[in-house]
């Protein structure tokens, strides 16, 4: 560089790259220029003055923006970089995919050409990125509608701050990701979820249907049945004098057998469907089915109910819903929770019905309360939400 300096009596201008293992301990870009100095008299290069100028943080900021330019030209998200001045200054092909403008038509124009395409007070929202003690912050502006020729795009907006090399503030780098076919697929997909509570809570209407038809049948017609048998057989024997000690011992085994088998169509009967539950309503079915529960597991369990809740009457479409979950709650108790306490408390404020199952047992993992496998826990959930309730 100094001879060339000397030869040419020109200026001369070279960059050193000094890496990190040399006496700069950093990576350094010194850029040193060499100034001739000439003798008037004698009309020659007498002597140089050379000096160094650090780069590196102008080389770093180069290079920088080379890599952002070829990440942002390469990006399948539409990316633009808006100027102070709200001028666009960068466009990317996805860009020019999204919103229908190329970069010769877009660059040099203000944001707000986009204001047929996007709501102008989204466009605005995207300044207001503001720095406070030299610290950006960055925005996300969700769910944007894009209104182009052919679709109305569904994206979100990312807006990041776009600084120099000095850590000014120069611009926004806005980045768009077009999430239209993800939002499309979960609505779907919600769609489809609702339809499946639907079609299970019409599975259990009708399922409670023939439940209640098979337990008035079961109660009517073969407990009526049964009584008539027993009536019968008392009646023999009262009215046909048996002298044969072993005809009578079979008689009285026939008449207590008729007495069992009353029982359990009874207990079947009220199995399928408490006829409480029709003829007193929710409430009373639940408190006869905690009297039952304590008689069968020796399991305490007492029912609170408010002043509010003691003559609700619970429409019939949440009714049963309502009793079955507290039929799985208290399956679970007896299988699970070891307790020797049950707690119910009713209560109806508002218009909302609420039931709490509280037990004194152990408890259940966090694990395996949305466990795949905990069918019970799913099933209390489901019957909630396809009558619009919460768990």
């Amino acid at each position: 560089m100094i001879y060339t300096s000397f030869s040419t009596r020109s200026i001369e201008r070279i960059i050193y790259f000094y890496p990190n293992n040399t006496l700069m301990q950093t990576e350094t870009y010194l850029e040193f220029y060499c100034i001739p100095i000439s003798d008037p008299i004698k009309n020659e290069i007498t002597s140089c003055f050379v000096f160094a100028v650090n780069i590196t943080d102008k080389i770093q900021f180069n290079e920088s923006r080379e890599r952002l330019n070829s990440i942002v030209s390469l990006s399948s998200d539409a990316i633009f970089v808006v100027d102070l001045n709200q001028i666009i200054v960068n466009w990317n092909t996805a860009a020019e995919s999204m919103f229908t403008y190329k970069d010769s038509e877009i660059l040099g124009q203000s944001i707000m050409i986009l204001d047929h395409l996007i709501d102008p007070e989204t466009l605005s929202s995207m300044f207001s990125t503001v720095a406070q003690s030299n610290n950006f912050s960055i925005r996300n502006i969700e769910s944007v509608e894009v209104k182009t020729k052919n679709a109305t795009l569904i994206v979100d907006f990312t807006i990041y701050p776009f600084v120099d090399e000095t850590g000014s503030m120069i611009g926004i780098l806005a980045i768009v990701r077009d999430r239209t076919e993800v939002i499309i697929a979960n609505k779907l997909l919600e769609l489809s979820e609702m339809q499946m509570r639907e079609l299970a809570l019409r599975i259990d209407t009708e399922r409670e249907n023939e439940r209640k038809k098979i337990a008035f049948a079961i109660h009517d017609e073969l407990g009526y049945a049964l009584t008539a048998i027993k009536m019968n057989m008392n009646w023999f024997k009262k009215n046909i004098k048996i002298t044969d000690p072993i005809v009578n011992e079979r008689t009285d085994d026939m008449l207590n057998l008729v007495d069992v088998v009353i029982k359990k169509v009874k207990t079947l009967s009220a199995d399928l469907r408490p006829p409480i539950l029709d003829h007193f309503g929710l409430v009373a079915a639940i408190e006869e089915q905690a009297e039952n529960f304590q008689r069968r597991t020796g399991i305490r369990c007492k029912v609170n109910i408010s002043e509010n809740a003691s003559d609700i009457e619970v429409e019939e479409q949440y009714k049963t819903p309502i009793f079955r979950i507290f039929q799985e709650a208290q399956t679970n108790i007896t299988r699970y929770a070891k307790a020797s306490r049950v707690d119910v408390n009713i209560d109806y404020v508002d218009g909302l019905f609420k039931m709490e199952v509280i037990d004194n047992g152990v408890g259940i993992p966090q694990e395996k309360i949305n466990a795949v496998n905990s069918f019970g826990l799913l099933g209390i959930r489901e019957k909630a939400k396809a009558v619009n309730g919460q768990v």
